[in-house]
């Protein structure tokens, strides 16, 4: 690890961390390593010592994202930080919908890295983030695509059915989570259409 002296006087560690334009030197602490700082790398997101504590993390949207995962009462938040943990999976939010293997999306993982639309409220990004989490929990273990999508939203709406009734303002989520309840042959016959089950 590098280190560089500052104008300030401040000595500043150098990580490397990949960037959408290549490799950023300062990516632990947003690219600005004037204002903020990650002195221990303990975040569970980036860094190179990763921990559930957001103590160390940059104060960003994406913090706020992993609060509400952290406060998780349920499984599903713990167990979404627990596998960016041991996956060392980064976490980039988008201005806007993604296309995911040629589905526009408000989330998507390719290799180590998951994106998630950050045009959304940080609570709803973090259940986007539990679905994506899910995915990645369920790679190699021979679930098919559609029944691992099923799997991903019942944990999704499992944690956002958990947030205060005034912080679920995501429609995706409020349109789904009545469909299960209500008709869960429905709710496991959409996915099943558009992937295989």
């Amino acid at each position: 690890m590098a280190r560089s002296l500052h104008i300030n006087g401040a000595i500043h560690a150098r990580r490397s961390h990949r960037a959408a334009g290549g490799l950023n030197l300062y990516g632990f602490a947003g690219g600005d390593p004037i204002n903020f700082s990650d002195p221990f790398g303990l975040c569970p997101y980036e860094g190179e010592k990763r921990t559930a504590t957001l103590r160390d993390c940059t104060e960003d949207d994406r913090k706020k994202a992993f609060g509400h995962l952290v406060a998780d009462r349920g499984s599903e938040g713990q167990e979404t930080v627990q596998t960016f943990i041991d996956n060392e999976l980064t976490f980039e939010l988008t201005d806007g919908s993604i296309s995911c293997e040629g589905v526009a999306t408000t989330s998507c993982t390719t290799g180590t890295t998951v994106q998630v639309d950050g045009t959304q409220a940080s609570q709803v990004v973090a259940a986007d983030l539990v679905r994506e989490g899910t995915h990645v929990m369920m790679r190699g273990k021979g679930m098919t695509r559609g029944r691992e999508e099923i799997l991903s939203w019942d944990r999704a709406l499992n944690f956002y059915g958990r947030l205060p009734r005034s912080l679920r303002t995501g429609a995706e989520y409020n349109a789904a989570g009545p469909m299960r309840k209500n008709n869960r042959a429905a709710f496991e016959a959409y996915f099943c259409s558009r992937l295989k089950c």
